[in-house]
Parts: structure tokens; sequence; C-alpha cells
């Protein structure tokens, strides 16, 4: 069986139902990118390199023929010059460490070495260059495949990985060399959602931890539902709460506004984003209190993408089949409006300053600068900054 998706340009698709089936290809144009921001967690410094304002450009990519890679881009405003390109199966998030040393890939394949088992590697980062050095490749559990996100504790001593294949999630520790030791924990998620072709078996989409670095907040895709846990010493999960979103939603990308209290969430089956309150004094997501559709869909369409949110929390960006969508947020309810759409994109990273906001078209293989203006919160001066094939990640370090 197979279902028609139609693209953002109007062009079809032919989706296999299910997992088994699907081409590399098709399967991995369905992942999301919202963990991929490589936003820094903890407070660990780097020295400066270069001069002031320097950026240095992860982007991962499905090359041709297989050859996916990591592309290295040193940032200047709008000048990006690659400096390298480095092999990376199926790149499908990236992240750096706390202590900005290293950088981190979840390989969404299912299969390394003959068994079923999806993968992470870590590079090291080097101080003068930004080039990347592969130092690992550590295989997950057995049937953990196709990992779609990563998180890191803010002391960097654990690494929490969503096994969307194999429907949970893993914990490894976190050496000082920034190596990852061997699979510790295991904690596996049951159910199903409505859509048979997606959702016939829990797919955990994203890690993530809340301001506190005490809670691991977690979106399932498969049974539409979204969890708590608590990380204790020894790198057990125990979870805390949970709470269902819209059956058949299709949770994905997540986002906590910087007071910490209130939680955005993207669905990837019907193109909503939902609010919440968020309790991080015990971790505790409550029901949804809006929800604000992006646009028009069709049954069975995936809207891949993802969110990011302003340092002050007056903007929330999303990233969709339809483009950018900018909404403002209410200051004493939290509640969002709409403000613009537009552009294509499937991944977003908003700089420290919130001045610009960089994008990803997989569909198109380009990187975008928009300049934010401070008042309204959209964008203008749109510049392609450089051109990528498939590009499905990305992280931006700042020196």
């Amino acid at each position: 069986m197979c279902s028609i998706m139609r693209c953002r340009f109007g062009r079809k698709r032919i989706v296999m139902n299910g997992n088994v089936g699907t081409s590399r290809r098709t399967f991995l144009q369905r992942i999301g990118s919202a963990s991929a921001c490589g936003t820094l967690q903890g407070s660990a410094l780097w020295p400066k390199v270069g001069r002031e304002g320097l950026t240095y450009g992860y982007i991962g990519s499905l090359g041709p023929a297989g050859r996916d890679h990591i592309e290295v881009f040193r940032v200047d405003g709008k000048r990006w010059t690659q400096v390298q390109r480095v092999r990376c199966r199926a790149p499908a998030a990236l992240l750096l460490h706390p202590n900005r040393q290293f950088l981190y890939a979840a390989n969404a394949v299912a299969l390394h070495e003959g068994l079923p088992q999806g993968t992470v590697e870590v590079f090291s980062i080097d101080r003068q260059s930004g080039t990347l050095s592969l130092v690992q490749r550590r295989a997950l559990s057995l049937s953990g495949t196709e990992p779609r996100s990563l998180a890191i504790t803010p002391d960097g001593r654990y690494a929490v990985v969503a096994v969307y294949g194999g429907g949970a999630y893993n914990v490894l520790p976190i050496q000082r060399n920034g190596n990852l030791g061997e699979v510790g924990r295991i904690f596996k998620e049951l159910g199903c959602g409505i859509h048979v072709a997606h959702q016939a078996a829990a797919h955990p989409r994203m890690v993530m931890f809340d301001r506190t670095g005490r809670f691991v907040l977690t979106s399932d895709f498969g049974c539409d539902r979204l969890s708590v846990f608590a990380l204790n010493d020894h790198g057990e999960l125990q979870r805390r709460s949970k709470v269902p979103v819209a059956s058949g939603a299709g949770p994905a990308s997540m986002v906590l506004h910087p007071g910490g209290s209130l939680l955005y969430v993207m669905h990837e089956l019907k193109p909503t984003i939902s609010c919440h309150r968020y309790r991080q004094t015990d971790g505790i997501i409550e029901d949804s209190f809006q929800s604000v559709t992006l646009a028009s869909r069709e049954a069975e369409v995936l809207v891949r993408g993802g969110l990011t949110i302003d340092s002050k929390g007056r903007f929330l960006y999303a990233a969709s089949a339809m483009g950018i969508t900018a909404l403002a947020i209410e200051p004493a309810s939290g509640s969002l409006s709409i403000k613009r759409q537009s552009e294509n994109a499937n991944a977003l990273h908003i700089s420290q300053d919130d001045r610009t906001l960089h994008a990803i078209d997989q569909e198109r293989g380009s990187v975008s600068r928009m300049s934010i203006n401070a008042a309204s919160g959209t964008w203008d001066d749109v510049t392609q900054v450089a051109s990528v094939a498939s590009p499905v990640s990305l992280a931006l370090l700042s020196c």
C-alpha cells in the first residue's frame, strides 16, 4: 500500500506506508530538525577563536548515492565559506557538547555492522579552524534503530537519545574525552496512534532538558504523547508525568519559553502548534491551552520542521512545509498569534542576539540568512548564504 504525498511546490511524492519498504531517501526526508538546531546547553566557556563574532556552521546533508556528510562553514555575517566536508551517516540531528569541544550526530540508520542498530557519531572540533575529526561511532541498543534526536545533560555527563525506530530512549554516559560509553539504560515506550501508516508503534521523536537540567522532556510521534522523565545519578530515566495531545497529531519538535514555564510543540501529522504550561519545579506538562493551525493539509502529509524562540520569549518561529511562520507570544498568557508566513525551510537557528535567523531548506538545498526586526519579530533581507545537497540538520557555534 502507498499514499500520495504532495510537496510544498505542488509536486507529488509516493510514500510507502509503514517503515518496512520505505526508501532510504523518502524515509530520511521525513526527518524534522528541532533538536538539530544545536542550542548550547550549560554555561561552559570556550576561548574565543579569531575575531569577534566569528561563527562556524555545521550542516548535516544527505549526499548523492548515500554519500551523507556534514559540511563545515566559517560564517562571517552574510559570508559563508566552506572549510570542510566530513562523512557522516544520515545526520538526522546535530548537537554541541556543553563545553563546545565536541559535536554529536544522531545517525538515522536501521543497520550497523549487520545488526538492527542506529548509531551516534562523535566529532572533535578544532579550536582554530572549526573543522571536525571523527573520534567515535557508538552503536545504540539492539533494535534501537533510526535515532532522531539527542540531548546532553548540562554537566555533560550523559546523552539521552530518542530511538524512533525502536520505540525507546537510550542513555549513554559521556567520558571526559567526549566519547560515549556503551548504552547503560533503556526506557522502552509502548503504545500506538490512529494513523496505521505512521503510528503503528511508539516513535520517540525529540528529547530535551528543561532549564533546570533536572528533567528530560520528550515527544512521542507514534503515541501522540508528551512525557517528562527524571534522570538520576545512575543514568536511569524515571517517568514523572505524561500528557496526551490531539489524536493523530504526531508531536515532534518542541521548544521551551526562556522563562521555563511554557512549552510549545509542533505536530507533523496535523500542522499545528500546541501550547502547554510546564511546571519545572516537579516536571509536569499540562494539557494544551491553545492550538494554532499553520496551514491547510492533505491526508497523510507529513509536516516536517522545527521550532526556535528568541531569548526574550517574545517571538516563536516555526519551520514547516508551508515555510517559516513568525508568531508573537502574548506576555501574560503565553498564547500565540501569527505575524508572518513565508520562505521555505525545515530547520531554524536564531542568533544569540536575536537579530539573525538561519534556515535550511531540504527541497531547494539551500541555507538562508534573514535579518529580524526587533519590534515586529518578522524578517527581511533574505540572503542565500550556502548551497548544500539535501540539508536536514543544522548547528551553529559562535565563538
